[in-house]
């Protein structure tokens, strides 16, 4: 059996490319980008992600959570950025793009696990 990160990072990968073919949030060149995008999205929700968190907690707690939102399509638009198979015009998007993906990425979880 695979190990359940290469999965998961192949169905984010895959949460990518078909939110960047369907929408106009961002512009994606090929598969092998949204790999890329998708593993160095993983690294950085498991790493950068709690200590943002942790530092933005007063403020994720006055908006009830909803900053939360802003702050993953942050770290989406930074992750974006890095790889040239990717336009991306702005943190609104990018926050926008995140949340489809994630829908995405938790329908191919339910079907595959």
């Amino acid at each position: 059996m695979q190990h359940p990160f290469i999965i998961k990072t192949l169905i984010l990968a895959v949460s990518i490319f078909i939110t960047g073919k369907i929408t106009r949030l961002y512009e994606v060149n090929n598969f092998y980008a949204a790999l890329g995008a998708a593993f160095l999205l993983a690294v950085s929700n498991a790493v950068i992600r709690p200590i943002l968190l942790f530092f933005t907690l007063p403020i994720t707690i006055i908006t009830l959570g909803v900053f939360v939102f802003f702050l993953n399509g942050f770290i989406l638009l930074m992750v974006l950025r890095l790889f040239k198979g990717f336009k991306i015009d702005g943190c609104l998007s990018a926050t926008i793009a995140y949340i489809i993906i994630s829908v995405i990425s938790w329908f191919l979880n339910l079907l595959l696990f």
